[in-house]
């Protein structure tokens, strides 16, 4: 009786979890802003010849040997426009970006960075 009663215990607590799992999957599925980001923790800034607000993760200091970046437009409503994968110069080997026209990465001023778009640029 004590068995049954555990493992009526254990599905209740299961079934629990994942509806929470669930609705989080439905609310961050609605997406996130710049400003949410920044406000835990991510460093956004305006970069670019387009003016796009490109945030950054916390694990990003430090030069790490990549890094992906999360990219809004910042004219109109802030949509958000893709990721950015940026990698470290030392670790770069000529491969190609896919997602950017299958061209090299392109190097990113003033950084020992190259970078790939992960969403259309033109």
């Amino acid at each position: 009786m004590k068995q049954i009663k555990k493992l009526k215990i254990i599905v209740v607590l299961a079934a629990s979890l994942l509806l929470l799992l669930a609705l989080f999957a439905v609310v961050n599925a609605q997406g996130h802003t710049a400003d949410q980001l920044e406000n835990a923790g991510w460093a956004c800034i305006n970069a670019g010849p387009h003016n796009w607000v490109h945030c950054f993760p916390p694990a990003a200091r430090g030069n790490p040997a990549t890094i992906q970046v999360k990219v809004f437009d910042d004219e109109g409503n802030n949509d958000y426009l893709g990721a950015e994968i940026l990698i470290h110069q030392d670790v770069y080997h000529g491969q190609p970006c896919m997602t950017d026209g299958g061209g090299p990465y392109e190097p990113v001023p003033e950084t020992p960075y190259l970078a790939c778009h992960h969403f259309a640029t033109d």
